[in-house]
């Protein structure tokens, strides 16, 4: 049977139509009010099924086409409330679709939960309940794709703008992904935690350390209550500890920097080996920490911080890795400053007791010690202003 386009419409132009009539193509699902529009169903389906002869014929019984025009079929009869024909057509359509599509596809999920509506009206609540959960879970899985790349793309973007330093700009953009990601999946996720520290890089970013420091908070709290779920990842807790201890050391609270990276390391140890690569990585938190010692003069509380991370480095990474003889060395420095520190105060001591001669020798063994560090311009000066 052949469609006589002379006489009657194209399909295009009648599925427009239908479109137009009480939007009974956008309503796919549940009962539709299809009063005086019977006649454009008929219509409908007197012409898709002429479509089906065709592409069976041309195409296959097994091609995709046929599979969108069985649904469409499908789709009118359950308009007209035809279920028991509806519900055939839309397994046939159903199976060209997992045997073409597969599983995970859109399409596949607009047959299952039309399949579903007709189930329903059958009141046959169980199989409706089948049908709706699939369409369910794949829509999900789409979403989250979706919704992963939107977050990827909000990254890359906010990324940008921190190049340019407009922090303020991509603030605004990781709110926009934190704000989609809390209607997702609430607040105890580890997609939610990574968007709160990304706010807190960037406030810490302009200085504001007060207001990273409470968005890293709230990361600590969520990463709690995820503590034993399948949810719970200790390289994001380690980054949100890390990143603690950043703003505690540029607000000079070391001693707080510090208690917060042992309890960091008390969280490796618990959930990781020792030779994890997540545990060297720590080591570059006690190395900048010690810097900040050294600067301030509290050598012993930087030695302290360089003998934990050459300790790490020893255990995770070998006595032989560049890394760890890096921190070998700098730990060697920072005892012979030490070393050079005391031995100037003694000459200092001398010298303000009137022992010039005395003096001469503590100043000048100091000096050598801090050879190649960073106190050495200053035990060099010491010693000129002295004795010449």
């Amino acid at each position: 049977m052949e469609c006589n386009n002379e006489q009657d419409p194209s399909i295009d132009e009648l599925v427009e139509e239908l479109i137009e009539h009480d939007s009974l193509i956008g309503e796919r699902t549940g009962k539709c009010n299809v009063s005086g529009a019977q006649g454009n169903f008929t219509k409908a389906k007197v012409y898709y099924k002429r479509m089906l002869e065709r592409q069976t014929k041309e195409s296959g019984e097994d091609d995709l086409s046929v599979a969108t025009t069985l649904y469409q079929i499908g789709t009118y009869l359950t308009l007209e409330g035809n279920i028991d024909e509806a519900l055939e057509m839309l397994e046939r359509a159903l199976k060209l679709q997992l045997e073409t599509l597969g599983e995970g596809h859109d399409d596949t999920a607009l047959t299952y939960q039309l399949l579903g509506t007709n189930f329903l009206n059958h009141r046959e609540n169980e199989q409706a309940e089948e049908m709706f959960r699939k369409a369910l879970h794949i829509k999900l899985d789409i979403l989250r794709q979706i919704f992963s790349n939107l977050t990827g793309l909000c990254r890359q973007l906010m990324n940008s703008l921190k190049g340019q330093e407009k922090y303020s700009e991509a603030i605004e953009i990781q709110k926009l992904v934190l704000e989609n990601l809390l209607q997702m999946h609430g607040e105890d996720h580890p997609d939610v935690v990574q968007t709160y520290l990304g706010i807190a890089g960037l406030l810490g970013d302009q200085a504001r350390l007060d207001d990273s420091l409470h968005m890293v908070d709230r990361c600590v709290e969520i990463c709690s209550r995820l503590q034993g779920t399948e949810d719970f990842h200790p390289r994001i807790l380690t980054q949100v500890l890390f990143h603690k201890a950043t703003c505690l050391e540029a607000q000079g609270d070391f001693e707080g920097a510090e208690g917060v990276l042992a309890e960091l390391r008390l969280v490796q140890k618990e959930t990781l080996s020792e030779t994890h690569p997540l545990v060297a990585e720590t080591a570059e938190a006690y190395d900048h920490l010690a810097k900040l010692y050294g600067l301030k003069g509290m050598l012993d509380n930087a030695i302290n911080a360089y003998a934990t991370a050459t300790n790490i480095r020893k255990t995770a990474l070998g006595n032989g890795h560049p890394s760890t003889k890096k921190s070998v060395i700098a730990l060697k420095a920072l005892k012979r400053q030490k070393t050079a520190r005391a031995l100037n105060q003694e000459g200092l001591v001398r010298k303000a007791q009137g022992d010039s001669e005395g003096a001469l020798q503590p100043l000048r063994r100091g000096a050598g010690y801090s050879q190649g560090n960073l106190c050495s311009h200053k035990y060099g000066e010491c010693l000129r202003e002295y004795f010449g």
